[in-house]
């Protein structure tokens, strides 16, 4: 049995057309592991899922499916077409899963553990970012990304449904600041004027608290602030 770890990535990457990579394999916990080459997934916004339980689901799958790579001349990879690619697949494999489905009191099932496959993922993910010298390749956290965990058999069908057990599991998270906008506010931006521009230190401190949780980062540029 397959447990497919599926997680949409907050980057682009490129693939040069008529190439294709060899699976990744490892094998970690009992669970034989394999990393799939990235694949392209359309943009739908997962937010605009209904809250109908089917209706979910299915937008999970859809917004996890991966799609014809879209090869174009806009990047060339020597030479090469490319094409954009933000989906990743991370295969956990074992002869059965955990698969019970949530009834209180008991827990949820856990299998593959979430915090399994979370390192599955920024192991490689750590390991891109320094193949490809990209500094905006980061570890995620199921706290800053959406990913999904679905079942499937040997060869990759969708399993039957059975009273009691899951064939999907899925997070979904996302940060959103609000910003107060108040008569006052509205007021010091028209005092301040068209010439206004921010002290250099201010704007440290602002970049500083942007770039959050990234303490390390953030305590530099509050410092040289």
């Amino acid at each position: 049995m397959i447990a497919r770890f599926s997680v949409r990535l907050p980057f682009v990457l490129s693939i040069p057309e008529c190439v294709s990579f060899p699976a990744i394999e490892t094998q970690i916990d009992g669970y034989d592991i394999r990393i799939h080459q990235p694949y392209f997934a359309d943009a739908a916004d997962a937010g605009s899922f209904k809250n109908e339980n089917s209706d979910l689901v299915s937008g999970i799958q859809n917004y996890m499916k991966a799609q014809p790579y879209r090869y174009s001349e806009h990047v060339l990879i020597n030479e090469t077409k490319s094409a954009e690619a933000n989906l990743l697949w991370i295969d956990f494999i074992r002869d059965n899963f955990d698969r019970r489905k949530t009834v209180a009191p008991n827990p949820r099932s856990d299998d593959p553990p979430q915090t399994l496959c979370f390192n599955v993922l920024n192991s490689f993910l750590v390991r891109l970012r320094s193949a490809t010298r990209a500094p905006e390749i980061k570890p995620l956290e199921p706290q800053s990304t959406t990913y999904s965990i679905q079942y499937l058999s040997d060869d990759e069908k969708v399993l039957k449904e059975e009273p009691g057990l899951t064939n999907l599991r899925a997070g979904r998270s996302q940060r959103i600041r609000i910003i107060a906008i108040t008569d006052s506010t509205w007021s010091l931006i028209s005092t301040l004027g068209d010439a206004y521009a921010p002290q250099a230190w201010d704007s440290l401190l602002y970049d500083a608290e942007a770039i959050l949780p990234e303490v390390g980062a953030s305590i530099v540029l509050a410092y040289s602030a």
